[in-house]
């Protein structure tokens, strides 16, 4: 007897436990991003967050990391896409590729920044639920560019009237601990989404971060769990006609 199930289980386990590596994809920004129902803008233009999604995928929040390059509402571009967990090769990103950084918050390598500035992004809900204040959200997209202005470009800075919240510098000092919290499920789900200049030909746009959290272990497991559930009783109904027919 053959149990034909068997493979369909390895195979999803296998697919569920397997990393996703660098991979070329489109990216396209659909509108901004609006949790309470009105987009925050600042410095004549849409702050990030936004919404966006990469070719045959669902919509997600994107979020900028530079400044100094631009979109605009229904772009579509190609983009190289870099998980932030391990050591990851950065070559296809706009700061991994040996660009000098001498920033005062910048403490290694790139990878730093980019977890630094990840961690940020995961800072607009936890501390400004539904988008109610605007200024905490520039505040903290502010301290991401911020982060990247190693060649004195003049990034914006923001200080609000509500304290540490509302202060880029507080958040740019505070993404130091905040990254190195980061565990290293919530670093592989982070996807850096770098324009790779091919296409369209030359094209020189903003690079942006995704978070979009995995199932974790536990969960995997009851997913396995019920896949062998499934699949025993089956194995056993086949094991007892092939009994029966002998």
């Amino acid at each position: 007897m053959r149990f034909r199930f068997l493979p369909l289980v390895i195979a999803t386990a296998a697919i569920a436990a397997a990393p996703l590596h660098s991979q070329t994809t489109s990216l396209t920004i659909t509108r901004p991003y609006a949790p309470g129902g009105g987009a925050v803008t600042a410095f004549g233009d849409y702050m990030s967050p936004y919404t966006g999604h990469i070719t045959g995928g669902p919509d997600m929040r994107i979020n900028c990391v530079d400044f100094f390059h631009g979109v605009s509402l229904g772009d579509t571009w190609e983009v190289k896409a870099t998980h932030l967990d391990g050591t990851p090769d950065l070559s296809g990103t706009r700061y991994g590729a040996g660009t000098a950084l001498s920033n005062p918050f910048y403490h290694g390598n790139a990878l730093d920044l980019y977890r630094q500035s990840a961690w940020l992004t995961m800072q607009y809900d936890a501390v400004n639920p539904a988008g109610v204040n605007a200024n905490k959200t520039i505040a903290i997209q502010t301290a991401i560019w911020n982060l990247w202005d190693n060649a004195g470009h003049d990034a914006p800075s923001f200080s609000g009237p509500g304290g540490n919240l509302e202060s880029t510098a507080w958040w740019m000092t505070a993404s130091i601990a905040g990254a190195a919290s980061l565990t290293a499920q919530q670093l592989h789900d982070f996807t850096l989404y770098s324009d790779d200049h091919l296409n369209p030909a030359g094209s020189d746009r903003q690079e942006f971060l995704t978070y979009s959290s995995t199932p974790e272990p536990a969960t995997l497991g009851l997913m396995l769990t019920g896949l062998f559930g499934v699949a025993g009783p089956m194995i056993r109904r086949r094991r007892s006609k092939s009994d029966t027919a002998v």
